[in-house]
C-alpha cells in the first residue's frame, strides 16, 4: 500500500472506551476527556503506520469498534487522518474547560488548529449560565409567621374562624398549616371534610424534636390545600406533646410554610404558653357580650403579666351585629384595647359551613362573612385592601338578602 494512500481505522463509537485487560484507567470527569485521549492515541498510532507503510491491526477483542477520527470541516484534512465530519450530538455544557485539554500534548499544532476549528474546544460561558441560573423571581415573605388564636370562652366561633382563616390565606399564595392544640377534643379536622388524619400531632413533635436537620418528612394530611396537624383524641399518645418539644415543632413547621395558625388554645397549660411565647400574633376572639368581655379582660391581665406586647394581641370580635348596645368603641373602652377587625354575623350561612365541612370561600366569596375572613387575612399578611363605596342600590340589596 502506498504512502499516499488514505487509510481506515476500524470505527469507534465515541463514549464507550475501555482499558484493555490488566490496566486500570483513570477516572474521567465527562465524556470529552475519553474522546480526547483516544483521538490523541489513534492519531499516534495511524501516523507510525502510514510512515511504515502497513496495515492497521485490528482492534482487541476487548476494545469497543471505533468510529473515523475527526478532521476540520472547515479547511483541508489534517495530514495523516481521512476526512470525516465530526458528530455533534454531544451535551457542550456539561464539559469542562480542562477536560477538553486532557491528553492533547501529543498532538502537533496543526491538529489542535483543527480541532479548534472542527468546534471541539468550544467552552459555554459558565459565568453567564450560573448567573441566570441564581437569577430567580423572589417570594414574598407574610408579616406574621405563627398565628394562634385564643378562645376567651366556648361558642365564640375560634375554631370556624381560625380555619376559614387558614382558607383565606391559602388562597392569597400562601402555604398554610393549621394546628390543634386541643389534644382531646379537637374539632379542625371535622371543619375540612371529616376525614380522618392519617398521622398524629405527638408523630411530628416526635419526628422534629429527633431529626438532625430540624425537618418533618413526613407527608402532612391535607384539606383544601391546608395542611392539618391535630392528635384527634389520640390520648395514649399525649403525653409526648411536651412543652420542651413544642418549640423544635413549631420551628420545622414554620420553615415549610408560609403561615402556620394554631387553633386550640383556650386556657394557660404548659403546651398553649409555649404556643403563645413563639407567635408573632395572637388574635383574641370575643363576642359582643357581657361573659365574654370578662373573660377577655382577664386573658389580657394574663398577657400583660406573661410580658406580651400590646402590639402582639389583637381582639377581633366574631358574630358582629352593628345594633349591639356592646359597640366597638364601648368594647375599647371596657378592655383599654384597640379593636383589629370585627366578622359579620349570619349564623345560618355558618352552620351550614359547619355540617357540610367546607370553607367560606368554596361557598360564595362574595357573603359578608366570607368577606371578613379575607379582609383579616390581607392585615395578617400586610395587604392593602381598598373599601368599596356603597351606593344606594347595594344597601338596599343587602337588607333585602335572607
Amino acid at each position: 500500500m502506498s504512502n499516499d494512500q488514505r487509510m481506515k481505522p476500524p470505527p469507534l463509537k465515541l463514549g464507550d472506551f475501555k482499558p484493555p485487560e490488566g490496566l486500570v484507567a483513570p477516572p474521567r470527569p465527562s465524556f470529552y476527556s475519553e474522546e480526547s485521549t483516544m483521538i490523541t492515541s489513534l492519531s499516534d498510532l495511524e501516523k507510525g503506520r502510514i510512515a511504515q507503510g502497513t496495515d492497521l491491526p485490528k482492534a482487541p477483542p476487548n476494545l469497543p469498534s471505533i468510529s473515523p477520527p475527526l478532521s476540520s470541516s472547515n479547511g483541508p484534512p489534517i495530514d495523516g487522518l481521512p476526512n470525516a465530519e465530526f458528530e455533534q450530538n454531544i451535551d457542550l455544557p456539561s464539559m469542562e474547560v480542562e477536560d477538553a485539554f486532557e491528553g492533547t500534548a501529543q498532538l502537533s499544532p496543526e491538529e489542535l488548529k483543527a480541532l479548534e476549528e472542527g468546534g471541539l474546544f468550544d467552552v459555554p460561558n459558565t459565568d453567564q449560565a450560573d448567573l441566570s441560573a441564581r437569577t430567580t423571581q423572589p417570594t414574598i415573605k407574610p408579616m406574621t409567621d405563627m398565628v394562634v388564636v385564643f378562645n376567651t370562652r366556648g361558642g365564640v366561633g375560634a375554631t370556624t374562624l381560625a380555619v376559614n382563616l387558614a382558607g383565606s390565606v391559602q388562597a392569597f399564595g400562601q402555604h398554610v398549616a393549621i394546628i390543634d392544640l386541643d389534644l382531646q377534643l379537637g374539632t379542625v379536622s371535622s371543619m375540612l371534610e371529616g376525614k380522618p388524619l392519617e398521622r398524629s400531632l405527638a408523630e411530628f413533635v416526635i419526628e422534629a424534636s429527633e431529626s438532625s436537620t430540624g425537618q418533618i418528612k413526613s407527608a402532612i394530611d391535607e384539606r383544601n390545600g391546608i395542611h392539618i396537624i391535630a392528635q384527634e383524641g389520640r390520648i395514649s399518645e399525649i403525653g409526648m406533646v411536651t412543652p420542651d418539644r413544642l418549640p423544635k415543632f413549631f420551628d420545622a413547621i414554620k420553615s415549610q410554610h408560609g403561615m402556620v395558625i394554631i387553633d386550640g388554645v383556650r386556657s394557660f397549660s404548659d403546651q398553649a404558653v409555649t404556643a403563645l411565647d413563639r407567635a408573632d400574633v395572637i388574635l383574641l376572639v370575643i363576642t359582643q357580650d357581657i361573659p365574654a368581655l370578662r373573660s377577655a379582660r382577664q386573658v389580657l391581665s394574663l398577657f400583660k403579666r406573661l410580658g406580651y406586647d400590646r402590639g402582639k394581641v389583637k381582639i377581633v370580635i366574631n358574630r358582629y351585629l352593628p345594633k349591639n348596645p356592646l359597640t366597638i368603641s364601648e368594647i375599647e373602652d371596657r378592655l383599654d384595647h384597640e379593636v383589629y377587625e370585627s366578622l359579620d354575623n349570619h349564623f345560618p350561612f355558618v352552620s351550614s359551613l359547619i355540617e357540610q365541612g367546607r370553607l367560606a370561600r368554596d361557598v360564595n366569596l362574595k357573603h359578608p362573612v366570607t368577606q371578613g375572613f379575607d379582609r383579616l387575612a390581607c392585615k395578617l399578611l400586610g395587604i392593602e385592601v381598598k373599601a368599596k363605596k356603597r351606593g344606594l342600590f347595594s344597601f338596599l340589596s343587602k337588607r333585602r338578602r335572607p
